[in-house]
């Protein structure tokens, strides 16, 4: 892969919808079809990016709380430290994972597990911003989540869906690249975002067109007098905020957030929680266009009653994540998404006295597939007892150093927050070529 890159000062894009822009955009709305207008193809062009790579887009499952990798993507047989699951054969030749996740073991062959990661990182709040950032959390500066940079990076201003969706969790603030490539957070899965009802329970569109165009008059007559009393830089950020609005309202892509539309099957594979129908929303998401979409699945944090609580966590990872994979290999966008599966840090290997896994920064597991990772490997190891890191050891930044190259988003450029030059991840590591296909 091409290496060469150039320095170079990164200015912002024009905003795109921001939570607050639902206020606004509420009152307008217009009614279409999603698979209509996807099969139309795309009219906006790419960005020019490095060479090499293969993922146009990308999806990360947040694990919160951080998952134990013991009970799921890391198993040991024996001794005190194995837990209560044992490891099953999986479709990737050699591997085994818990007997947890039987869905995902027959996809195993569709993906890589990486079980060395050591980040020093064991605090909830610094190990998600390390996790998300590759940056621990600075006083003096805002680092960018990997959704953001895929925004940025990947993304269109023009597109009228935003570049970069949260579902079901807090989200990473984009830092010094702008609020123009923060998340879009929707909360519930369940349904559309508040606001953004385009259809009535029958089908039917919820404003006419004639009564939408009334209302934007309106808007543009009120906006008009008050740029006029008080001058164009005092309305310019509202002015980009209610473009991009207007633009979503308009969209026929708009759909992709009603789950709903799919048919009774299909959402009955991914699950009826919310974790599933997160997953089922973002590869409607990723269908439409969007460039990121993070589903977070909490509640891993647990310290006591582990067994008990992480069967019932993978009762809802499971399915989900295996035919998330399975539609986007059917739909051939597997090998162009770049699918993330990982959580603020790993759990420790020894059981404690309540029956649960505390917290654990050394040796845990991330999970990676398609957008030109190798598949059906495991990277590095884990002692037998699961308390060393045996080979091949993996430093968070190098983690982010693989998945920018495999999104083809150059490191090495400059960005400027106020006067002090960033970089998106950390300087001194590179991509771990083992990992790319």
């Amino acid at each position: 892969m091409n290496k060469n890159t150039e320095n170079s000062l990164r200015i912002g894009r024009r905003s795109f919808l921001g939570a607050g822009a639902l206020g606004l955009a509420g009152m307008l709305t217009v009614p279409g079809m999603l698979e209509a207008a996807m099969k139309s193809g795309s009219k906006f062009s790419k960005r020019v990016r490095k060479s090499g790579g293969g993922a146009e887009r990308c999806i990360i499952l947040w694990m919160a709380g951080a998952m134990s990798q013991l009970d799921t993507f890391d198993p040991k047989t024996g001794g005190p430290n194995a837990g209560e699951f044992k490891p099953i054969a999986t479709s990737a030749d050699g591997v085994q994972i818990s007997e947890t996740l039987p869905n995902v073991a027959k996809v195993m062959d569709r993906l890589t597990i990486v079980r060395s990661i050591d980040s020093g990182e064991g605090n909830h709040s610094r190990g998600r911003t390390l996790l998300h950032t590759a940056y621990a959390p600075e006083p003096t500066a805002v680092h960018p989540g990997l959704g953001s940079m895929v925004s940025h990076e990947l993304g269109e201003a023009d597109f009228p869906l935003p570049n970069f969706v949260s579902i079901g969790g807090p989200a990473t603030p984009a830092g010094f690249l702008g609020k123009a490539h923060a998340p879009f957070v929707v909360q519930d899965p369940g349904k559309p975002p508040a606001n953004l009802v385009v259809y009535t329970s029958q089908g039917n569109p919820a404003v006419n067109q004639q009564r939408y165009n009334r209302r934007l008059g309106l808007m543009e007559t009120l906006e008009g007098q008050f740029r006029e009393n008080f001058g164009e830089n005092a309305t310019a950020s509202h002015d980009a905020l209610y473009e991009t609005a207007v633009r979503m309202m308009r969209s026929d892509l708009t759909q992709a957030f009603e789950i709903g539309r799919e048919p009774a099957d299909v959402l009955a594979k991914y699950g009826d929680n919310n974790f599933g129908k997160g997953c089922l929303m973002a590869r409607r998401l990723l269908e439409a266009g969007v460039k990121c979409v993070e589903v977070t699945l909490g509640g891993w944090d647990t310290h006591n009653d582990n067994f008990n609580r992480v069967k019932a966590l993978t009762g809802q990872l499971d399915p989900a994540f295996a035919t998330l994979v399975l539609e986007l290999e059917a739909k051939g966008m597997l090998d162009s998404t770049l699918v993330v599966l990982m959580s603020e840090f790993g759990r420790t290997p020894r059981v404690n006295a309540n029956a649960g896994r505390d917290h654990w920064s050394r040796g845990w597991s991330v999970v990676l597939g398609g957008g030109g990772i190798i598949a059906g490997e495991v990277y590095g190891s884990t002692s037998g007892d699961g308390m060393e890191i045996r080979d091949d050891p993996v430093t968070v930044p190098a983690l982010f150093e693989t998945m920018c190259e495999l999104l083809m988003i150059d490191t090495n450029q400059e960005y400027r927050q106020g006067l002090r030059p960033q970089r998106l991840v950390p300087e001194g590591h590179k991509p771990i070529d083992d990992l790319i296909d």
